[in-house]
């Protein structure tokens, strides 16, 4: 029981990081996401050009 009150705070800090750490891989996966789309909204619009120009 003696020196119990750090780990718990070694803990809490480990839990903020792995959070921080979590939180940034949302963020990467969603500016992927946004780029696929981006790109494919690109080749749709491509087709649609080509499909008027006939």
């Amino acid at each position: 029981a003696v020196g119990g009150e750090g780990g718990d705070d070694d803990d809490k800090e480990k839990e903020e990081e792995a959070e921080r750490e979590r939180q940034e891989a949302i963020r990467e996966a969603e500016e992927r996401r946004k780029e696929k789309h981006r790109k494919m909204e690109e080749e749709r619009e491509k087709m649609r050009q080509e499909i008027r120009d006939k």
